[in-house]
């Protein structure tokens, strides 16, 4: 849909490192990736979540 145009690089990495500097691991924008990837997004969700945790 949209989100192949928005972060193109998703398709080869779930989460790769352009996805934090783009959407800040924001909720909207993990609520927007849930619904667009589902599942598929659940690893990205925990690696975000460790990035904010860590700093």
């Amino acid at each position: 849909m949209g989100s192949t145009s928005t972060m193109p690089r998703a398709r080869k990495t779930l989460v790769p490192v352009d996805t934090t500097s783009h959407c800040h691991c924001t909720l909207s924008c993990v609520r927007r990736a849930w619904e667009t990837l589902g599942q598929r997004w659940v690893q990205g969700i925990s690696q975000c979540e460790r990035f904010f945790s860590s700093g």
